[in-house]
């Protein structure tokens, strides 16, 4: 199978290429720096609306997972606009390409995030078919599918992967919470009642094939466990996994006035998400407790 992935140098990105040439796929990578003739990067420039339609062509699946990092520096303005445009503009240059193809790929799988249902209460589970919610994150992640609306007109498959919190000793949150949380100074941040819906990074190759190779599957599918748990619930498990006291606490202003509406929206504030198109048709979760993935991951 042929398969081209965009952001092949970030967490999920570098991970999925290593599963799919594990198992002998050819892997193109959708890049900003040109390759050469015998290469496998494909090339393209959302900011100057630029692609090698030519190189793309042929695939049998495009994965775009490319877009700034939301957790690399506060959100100006600036910032802002980055990441927003670094995830709309550079699929719309995708679609523009498809479009031009003669051989177009039978699979569009691309990003997306839970931040898309918003801020609810805990207690209510969301899943696939629950509608949007507010928020920046929710915005991008609105914009960001929309993205992607003429595909199926043209006779593509196309799968929202909504990822959750992705568990990690290699990078994400947790790598970065990890320091704090081995020095015994890691604890619940604001009141610890929002909820994490998560998912652990070895599940994310083995769910992205899944839906990859199941016809029936398309739209959204919430990447994500069965089992969410709070943010007191996840200081407390991670604490006991690493052996280490969690009895700090951050508070939900000092949060707000460090990081300011980034620390608002992506550390105080979550959603229960359900995956139920996974659990409905079938799949089966490697990774589906707390507790035990952790002990595992780290």
């Amino acid at each position: 199978m042929r398969i081209a992935i965009s952001g092949v140098n970030g967490l999920v990105g570098s991970t999925l290429k290593a599963f799919f040439l594990d198992r002998s796929d050819e892997v193109s990578e959708i890049c900003r720096h040109k390759g050469t003739s015998h290469s496998s990067k494909i090339y393209y420039d959302f900011k100057e609306n630029t692609i090698d339609t030519g190189a793309l062509e042929g695939h049998d699946v495009i994965i775009h997972l490319a877009g700034a990092n939301i957790s690399d520096q506060k959100w100006t303005d600036a910032y802002k606009k980055e990441i927003l445009e670094s995830r709309v503009l550079s699929t719309k240059l995708l679609v523009k390409a498809i479009k031009e193809m003669n051989r177009r790929p039978k699979v569009f799988m691309c990003a997306s995030a839970v931040g898309y249902y918003g801020q609810h209460d805990p207690s209510i589970p969301f899943h696939e078919k629950s509608p949007n919610g507010d928020g920046f994150l929710a915005k991008v992640c609105q914009e960001w599918e929309q993205a992607c609306a003429e595909l199926p007109l043209l006779g593509l498959r196309v799968i929202h992967l909504r990822f959750g919190m992705i568990l990690s000793k290699k990078g994400g949150a947790m790598a970065k919470m990890l320091p704090a949380f081995s020095m015994g100074l890691g604890g619940r941040l604001g009141s610890g009642e929002q909820m994490m819906s998560w998912i652990a990074l070895e599940e994310i190759p083995r769910i992205v094939d899944y839906v990859m190779t199941n016809d029936q599957i398309r739209g959204p599918v919430n990447c994500v466990t069965p089992h969410p748990v709070t943010n007191a619930e996840f200081t407390k498990i991670l604490g006991e996994v690493i052996h280490r006291p969690t009895v700090f606490s951050v508070p939900g202003f000092m949060v707000k006035a460090l990081y300011g509406q980034m620390g608002q929206e992506l550390l105080l504030e979550g959603v229960r998400v359900i995956p139920k198109v996974l659990l409905e048709s079938g799949y089966k979760f490697q990774y589906g407790h707390l507790k035990q993935t952790l002990e595992q991951v780290l």
